[in-house]
């Protein structure tokens, strides 16, 4: 009896080594799938819970076409309910994945590995529910752990998309001002037939346009050639232009200078 626990013991241990060991190759392969390759654009896309996120496959596609970028998704968990990750090509991180990859102190922190990684953020589409979160400070899942410990001298793109009525809400305005105060650049939702049958302003912007936007911050590291202090120099004044010219005044985000939703 006493050898059958002992060999019983035995087995279990070794079960117990084999899936830490896993456990740690895992954290591992998701580590390196966060490598900073010298010369690449490091772009982080940011989906929340709108209609709007049907179009991410079409806006990752659409920027892994741009020579010298790379892409990460990080996701909300309602967002999921409008894409299918089979049509995103590349890594998809969502709140799950944080708490996996963290059992102990030396393990790597998911949203801090991810801010350390990106060197320009774009949420697209930002939902009236992450936009009140992030505009008041609020956490409380991965994404917008992300952008609380986001590097402001690095660029930060958002896309509103709502209901019409939710936008014309004058909260939504206090809102989008404030996270152009922090320095982030809006990329102005439009006005068309929504997918509720509304119709009016709301809609996030066309992928072209957000793909347009984001072309403006890749000459400042070419594809061949590893990014510099100078160019990080350029990129932080880009950002903060972008922040004096919005908070210049404040006017509704409706008057936004109509250049910016044509790219």
């Amino acid at each position: 009896m006493q050898t059958h626990e002992s060999d019983s013991a035995s087995t279990n241990s070794l079960e117990r080594k084999s899936l830490e060991q896993k456990s740690l190759e895992q954290k591992s392969l998701e580590h390196q799938s966060l490598d900073q390759t010298p010369g690449v654009f490091r772009v982080l896309v940011g989906v929340t819970g709108s209609v709007a996120a049907l179009k991410l496959p079409v806006l990752v596609s659409e920027l892994l076409q741009l020579s010298g970028v790379d892409v990460r998704v990080v996701t909300t968990e309602h967002a999921k309910h409008f894409y299918s990750a089979a049509d995103v090509p590349v890594r998809i991180y969502s709140d799950s994945d944080e708490w996996e990859m963290w059992t102990r102190r030396s393990d790597p922190v998911l949203h801090i590995e991810l801010r350390r990684w990106a060197q320009l953020f774009v949420i697209a589409p930002l939902d009236a529910n992450t936009l009140a979160k992030i505009s008041n400070g609020i956490c409380d899942n991965l994404l917008t752990c992300v952008v609380r410990a986001w590097d402001t001298s690095r660029p930060l793109l958002f896309c509103p998309a709502m209901n019409t009525a939710m936008w014309s809400h004058p909260v939504t305005a206090e809102h989008v001002s404030r996270l152009r105060a922090f320095g982030y650049r809006e990329i102005p939702c439009i006005s068309k037939k929504l997918v509720c049958g509304d119709e009016g302003k709301g809609a996030m912007a066309e992928v072209s346009t957000i793909v347009s936007v984001i072309k403006q911050y890749l000459h400042l590291q070419e594809p061949d050639h590893p990014r510099t202090h100078d160019s990080d120099a350029h990129m932080t004044h880009m950002t903060h232009t972008t922040h004096s010219t919005h908070t210049g005044h404040r006017t509704h985000p409706e008057s936004t200078v109509k250049q910016d939703q044509d790219g």
